[in-house]
């Protein structure tokens, strides 16, 4: 038996009316409320609507899982958006995040790549990638061509194709030190010392 025209209608509004839920459902914005690192897996808040919304847990996308694999699990917090091919939450996964003004952008300049910021530790590309910075609070390693610099604080070392600069205060506390073989640190001795206001000879 045929459906009654009014039935037909009413199935036929139903099935627009889930097509267009789905299709709404396919990207949503939220918040990060649980995670499971061990399992890859978060739940998000959903905030895209006037009814906030839980969802069940999700697994979270990653830059690379093959030969070159990353961990970049998401902090409870964080803005993310979610996808879903079918509109259905339950086999949507967790995008990209979103910066957001409690999780700002860590850098406002142009040519900054920044891989990496977890606290005070940071790791940045800049210069159209002619220079490498790593820095753990006031601790620093930047390296360009030809040119790799350690410092903390006001103290430095830099590495030259020319040599060793090194700017502050330096303490050596065991081992020695030598120049072109002869040791200059506190256990070399003299020649042709004489005393008075003589100077004396090279160390020995």
């Amino acid at each position: 038996m045929s459906q009654d025209l009014p039935d037909l209608i009413a199935e036929l509004h139903f099935e627009v009316a889930e097509i267009k839920r789905r299709l709404a459902s396919r990207t949503r914005e939220g918040v990060i409320s649980e995670v499971d690192a061990a399992k890859g897996k978060a739940r998000v808040r959903l905030t895209d609507s006037d009814t906030p919304m839980l969802t069940g847990w999700l697994p979270w996308t990653e830059p690379a899982s093959g030969a070159n694999k990353t961990h970049n699990p998401p902090s409870i917090g964080q803005q993310v958006s979610l996808t879903s091919e079918s509109g259905d939450l339950t086999d949507a996964r967790i995008g990209p995040a979103l910066p957001s003004d409690d999780n700002p952008r860590p850098s406002a300049k142009g040519d900054d790549h920044v891989l990496a910021q977890v606290g005070a530790t940071k790791i940045i590309v800049s210069g159209g990638g002619d220079k490498l910075q790593l820095s753990v609070g006031n601790a620093s390693i930047i390296l360009v061509d030809g040119r790799m610099t350690f410092s903390v604080a006001g103290t430095s070392i830099t590495l030259t194709p020319s040599g060793i600069e090194a700017a502050g205060d330096v303490d050596l506390n065991s081992g020695y030190v030598k120049s072109e073989g002869t040791t200059i640190d506190h256990t070399h001795i003299h020649s042709g010392v004489t005393p008075g206001p003589s100077k004396t000879g090279a160390p020995v």
